[in-house]
């Protein structure tokens, strides 16, 4: 855990070194509207900085309540990597850091827990303030934690492996450096 804290310092710091043009935007999941169903309620939102095009850092925050095992709801919280090969479209993204934690009335006795994912998609620039991105997720591809995903599974059946997002992105800054 400490190599991955240090390793996001590491990259924090030395994110906008080499970097012509740094964009700050802010986003949050479309797919979330099907979760307007009495029995879960999901919901993500989120902060990024993309560095010319190549590299991007975000910082999603998602919640679930579902209602469908008990009633238990979880936030989970990462630090993912964004991969743009091409400059811009596709990209791969992988959480350097992901933390998961259950939050209400009825917790269970492990109350935090650490993921990883992976994930695949493709973003497309509309007008210059706005951008959206489909995206599939692959919780925990190595299956390193594969008894914690096990676990939480087990609380919040709707927790799945595989996961679809759509994400719109909404710029909120966009810095050039010379």
């Amino acid at each position: 855990m400490k190599k991955a804290l240090y390793f996001f310092i590491f990259i924090l710091f030395s994110f906008p070194l080499s970097a012509q043009s740094i964009e700050f935007y802010t986003f949050t999941d479309l797919v979330a509207l099907k979760s307007l169903l009495p029995s879960q309620i999901y919901g993500t939102v989120g902060f990024g900085a993309s560095l010319n095009e190549d590299i991007a850092i975000e910082i999603p925050f998602s919640f679930l309540f579902d209602q469908t095992g008990g009633k238990e709801a979880y936030l989970d919280t990462s630090i993912q990597l964004l991969i743009y090969p091409w400059n811009n479209g596709p990209y791969i993204s992988l959480s350097l850091i992901k933390l998961v934690t259950f939050v209400g009335n009825y917790l269970p006795e492990e109350n935090f827990h650490y993921l990883n994912d992976m994930s695949i998609g493709y973003r497309w620039n509309f007008f210059k303030q706005f951008s959206l991105s489909p995206q599939i997720t692959l919780r925990d591809p190595t299956q390193i934690y594969k008894e914690t995903y096990e676990y939480i599974h087990g609380f919040v059946p709707s927790f799945s492996k595989i996961n679809f997002s759509l994400n719109v992105h909404i710029t909120i800054a966009n810095i050039s450096i010379d």
